[in-house]
C-alpha cells in the first residue's frame, strides 16, 4: 500500500468516487462472500447446515461442496498450526527453542490463517449463481439490550475503571526492525472471553522504546488473517516508539463461530455496538496501564473508523480512571460525535440495511436515543485539545464529515491539530500511506511538542 499511494497511481485513487465504488464492492461482494465464509465454517462439509446458515435457498450443490471441502480444510490447517504456536510461543518447550523455530511458527500460523481468510474466493461460483446476503441481521430488542446494559446506564458508572490483571507474554521474535511478543489478558467484561494484542519493539543499539503508540480496532479489519497488513506503521517504529496492536471483540481469536470480523456490531443492533464498546474501552485503559509498566514512557492511542469511535470514548471514560490508564495523547482518524447519525444517515449502515433492520425490529429514535450516553462521548476529554489530533474526510459519507467536525470544533482541536482532506472515509486512511503529518503530528505530542 505505501508503495502504491507513493507512485503516480496512487494520486488517481484518491477521490471520493473511489469511496462510493469500494462501498458498492463491500456491500455486494465482500460482505456477502464474508457471511457466507462464516456459514461455511460453522457447517463444515455439510450442504444442508450451510443452506440453513445463510438462510436461503440453496444453491447448486456442485458450486457449494467444493467451496466447503476447502475452507473446511483450510480451518483445520489454521486450528494445527495455533495449536503448535501456542505451545511454542507460550509454553516452557518456547525457551529451548531457537530463535528460528519460534519466528518459522510465527510464519506457519499467519499462512495459514491468510490462506483461510483468502478461501472466501472458493465462494464466487455459487454467490454468482445466486446472491449471498451481505449480513446475518439478529437486531436484539429494546428489552435484552435494557436487561444486560440497563445497570450501567441507571447508575452512571458507563466504563468504571477495570481492576488490573496479569497479561501474559509470548517469547519474543525478531521482525524487521525490532522483536515482536504477543500479549493475553482475560478481558474485564467477563464474557467478552480472552483479549490478545500483538506489541512491536523497536531493538539495536541504543533503542530503547521512548513510549508507545496503541492502535484501535477497525471494524472487519482482521491484520493476523492478511498476509502483508500484519505489520504496524513502520514511520511509528523509526521514531522509536513502540506499536501495540490489540485486537478487539468480534474479531480475530474473538470472531463469534458463525459471523465475520465485527458482523455483531452491524448485525445486532444497538447490543453489538454497546457490547463491543463495553469490553474494548475498558481493554484499552488496561493495555495502556500495561505499556506505562512493561515499556516505560507515554502513551498515545491511534485509530481509524470503529477505532476512532472507540478511542473517543476512552477519553471520556478515562476522566474517572487512575492515572495510569489514561493517555497522553490521542490521534481520531475519520471520527463521529453522533452515533445516531452514523446507524441512520451513514453509508455503510445504509448499505447493509441497518436502518431497516432496526425498524422492523421494533427500535424507534427514541429508544435508540436513550443509549446513546454509553455510546457517545459525553462530557469533556481527559486530554487538553492540543494533545489531540483528528484527520477528517470532508466528504465522508460512512462517518459523516458534519458529525465529526462537530466533535472537532465542541472539543476545541486547535487548527494544527485538525486535519481535513478533501476525501471519503476508506481514502482518508490511503492517504496516510503518503502523507505522514498526521503521524509526525501524533509523534510530537507525545514526546510533549
Amino acid at each position: 500500500m505505501r508503495d502504491l499511494m507513493a507512485s503516480p497511481f496512487g494520486s488517481l485513487l484518491l477521490h471520493p468516487w473511489v469511496d462510493r465504488r469500494l462501498l458498492r464492492t463491500l456491500r455486494t461482494t465482500y460482505f456477502p462472500l464474508s457471511r457466507a465464509w462464516a456459514a461455511a465454517q460453522v457447517a463444515g462439509r455439510s450442504e444442508d447446515v450451510f443452506a440453513d446458515e445463510i438462510g436461503d435457498r440453496p444453491r447448486p450443490r456442485g458450486l457449494v461442496r467444493p467451496a466447503l471441502a476447502q475452507i473446511h480444510r483450510r480451518s483445520q490447517a489454521l486450528a494445527d498450526a495455533d495449536a503448535r504456536w501456542i505451545d511454542l510461543m507460550f509454553g516452557d518447550k518456547g525457551r529451548r527453542t531457537p530463535p528460528w523455530r519460534l519466528v518459522s511458527a510465527e510464519n506457519r500460523r499467519l499462512e495459514a490463517a491468510h490462506a483461510l481468510s483468502m478461501s472466501r474466493s472458493a465462494l464466487i461460483p455459487p454467490h454468482l449463481a445466486r446472491r449471498f446476503p451481505p449480513i446475518k441481521h439478529d437486531v436484539k430488542s429494546s428489552a435484552a439490550v435494557t436487561e444486560r446494559h440497563g445497570s450501567r446506564l441507571l447508575s452512571g458508572q458507563s466504563f468504571p475503571a477495570p481492576e488490573d490483571r496479569p497479561v501474559a507474554a509470548s517469547h519474543a521474535v525478531s521482525w524487521e526492525h525490532g522483536a515482536m511478543q504477543w500479549l493475553h489478558m482475560a478481558s474485564p467484561v467477563a464474557d467478552a472471553g480472552t483479549a490478545w494484542a500483538r506489541v512491536y519493539l523497536p531493538s539495536g543499539e541504543g533503542r530503547q522504546p521512548s513510549g508507545t503508540v496503541i492502535l484501535g480496532q477497525g471494524i472487519s479489519v482482521e491484520p493476523e488473517f492478511v498476509r502483508g497488513l500484519s505489520e504496524p506503521p513502520t514511520a511509528l517504529t523509526v521514531a522509536g516508539l513502540a506499536t501495540l496492536r490489540p485486537e478487539g471483540p468480534f474479531h480475530g481469536r474473538r470472531r463469534l463461530p458463525g459471523t465475520y470480523a465485527g458482523e455483531p456490531i452491524m448485525g445486532n443492533g444497538p447490543m453489538g455496538m454497546l457490547d463491543f464498546l463495553w469490553a474494548h474501552v475498558l481493554e484499552l485503559g488496561l493495555w495502556i496501564a500495561w505499556a506505562r509498566r512493561s515499556i516505560g514512557g507515554p502513551v498515545a492511542l491511534a485509530g481509524f473508523s470503529l477505532g476512532a469511535l472507540t478511542i473517543q470514548r476512552v477519553l471520556t471514560a478515562a476522566a474517572d480512571w487512575p492515572a495510569e490508564m489514561r493517555p497522553d495523547a490521542a490521534l481520531l482518524i475519520t471520527a463521529s460525535g453522533a452515533m445516531d447519525a452514523v446507524a441512520h444517515d451513514g453509508a455503510l449502515a445504509k448499505a447493509l440495511g441497518v436502518p431497516q433492520a432496526m425498524d422492523a425490529s421494533g427500535w424507534t429514535a427514541e429508544q435508540l436515543a436513550a443509549w446513546l450516553p454509553l455510546m457517545e462521548p459525553r462530557g469533556r476529554p481527559v486530554l487538553p485539545p492540543e494533545r489531540i489530533a483528528m484527520v477528517l474526510g470532508a466528504e465522508d459519507e460512512v462517518l459523516p464529515y458534519r458529525c465529526g467536525n462537530d466533535l472537532a470544533t465542541g472539543w476545541g482541536i486547535p487548527e494544527d491539530n485538525l486535519f481535513v482532506r478533501p476525501l471519503g472515509h476508506f481514502t482518508v486512511i490511503a492517504d496516510m500511506f503518503r502523507d505522514a503529518e498526521p503521524l509526525e503530528r501524533l509523534v510530537a505530542m507525545l514526546r510533549g511538542g
